[in-house]
């Protein structure tokens, strides 16, 4: 009895290929595949199982094979990406565009569910659009009365992180804020930090930052904010480089300079810079004081002219190569925070609250609120527990 094949055009199976960043030599090596080059030559056609494991492996659904195009689900949001401080418009990762995706979906339901409610626009989004690099001053003073944010904010933690604590001032203005280093909860789907570091979605009852969990919590901070700066600018954006380059749009150098204003205001840190203290030492002492990157520290020396270029280019370098010795020995190691801790800090409080409330008045379906947290519905039912405890206490 022969084996029943199913017809698939070749040049599918090679767009979805190049879509996920994967050669044929790359899944020829693996034995479900051996028989890759006769179908992409048309030689021989997989059977279904066989698809079915090629659709698993490229992170597409197996429904994508039977069209007679490809199907290009590409979020509109990749065209603003920016990589490596250059534009460019290549393909995403099918983890980048399906996390892009599911904040899509999280937006369009929270801003529906706002304007359900009687929400008024936020009228911070796309206000300062006309701004330009000589307003930086301007719009950090803006954004301070709007975050009700001490200039010196370090005296405010109260020992909480610095993201923690602008986080939650987002929050409270009606910014969400997604924190996720993986597809749902798929650990062999992580995100790749050298593809993308943030992305933020404008709305006007809505709007969302997303923040890729890989990074470190200075990155995750500066790429906040910068994003931060997008939503009052008006600007649709992926970030995929904060090291403060100058090979950017002007909109990319003010929203850096802007975040780099907020974290360490030019008129402080001129007031603390010593000359008589040798530069190294001191942007890491300065770090420390204003609790943010080496590298802000460093980049604010450089553009007062008090250090030289190839100084700032040596902590970017030796920032980096910690940041991966430190990620390095974490993968090492076990231990860390517990699932639900991680789930907390990864879900957006404004999405999670209001989700369930739209389901408590019977708007969506459980399995609707699942699929909006991107939870299992057992997962999600024991997260409903523990919200529910803990109000009780």
């Amino acid at each position: 009895m022969s084996t029943a094949r199913v017809p698939v055009n070749p040049r599918l199976i090679k767009y979805y290929m190049e879509q996920a960043f994967l050669t044929e030599d790359d899944l020829s090596k693996k034995p479900t595949f051996k028989k890759l080059e006769d179908w992409l030559s048309g030689k021989l056609n997989p059977t279904f199982k066989q698809l079915v494991d090629l659709s698993k492996e490229l992170n597409v659904p197996v429904g994508y094979f039977f069209l007679e195009q490809p199907v290009d689900d590409t979020p509109d949001l990749i065209a603003y990406r920016t990589l490596e401080s250059k534009e460019n418009h290549s393909t995403a990762s099918r983890e980048l565009i399906e996390n892009i995706q599911w904040v899509e979906d999280q937006q369009d339901f929270l801003s529906d569910y706002r304007q359900g409610q009687g929400f008024e626009k936020l009228d911070y989004v796309s206000k300062y659009e006309a701004y330009t690099l000589n307003d930086v001053e301007k719009l950090a003073d803006e954004s301070r009365k709007l975050l009700d944010l001490p200039l010196f904010w370090q005296k405010d933690l109260k020992g909480q992180t610095a993201f923690k604590y602008f986080r939650q001032r987002l929050n409270a203005i009606g910014t969400s804020v997604v924190v996720q280093s993986q597809v749902a909860l798929n650990t062999h789907r992580s995100l790749d930090l050298d593809e993308f570091r943030a992305f933020v979605l404008l709305d006007d009852y809505a709007p969302f930052i997303f923040i890729n969990g890989k990074d470190s919590e200075n990155g995750r901070l500066f790429s906040l904010l910068h994003e931060f700066g997008h939503i009052l600018l008006g600007q649709e954006d992926v970030l995929s480089d904060n090291e403060l380059s100058d090979e950017v749009s002007q909109a990319e150098q003010l929203c850096n300079a802007f975040a780099a204003e907020i974290l360490v205001p030019q008129a402080s840190f001129l007031d603390t810079w010593q000359d008589q203290v040798p530069p190294k030492d001191l942007i890491e002492d300065l770090s420390r004081t204003f609790k943010v990157s080496q590298v802000v520290i460093a980049r604010r020396a450089l553009d007062a002219k008090l250090i030289d270029r190839d100084l700032y280019q040596g902590v970017v370098k030796e920032v980096r190569e910690q940041f991966n010795q430190s990620e390095a020995k974490r993968k090492r190691t076990s231990g860390g925070p517990d699932f639900w801790t991680t789930l907390k800090s990864r879900l957006d409080p404004l999405v999670t609250e209001s989700v369930f409330n739209a389901y408590y008045e019977g708007n969506i379906r459980y399995s609707d609120a699942a699929n909006l947290l991107n939870l299992p519905v057992g997962t999600l039912n024991k997260l409903e527990r523990r919200l529910q405890d803990k109000k009780g206490e």
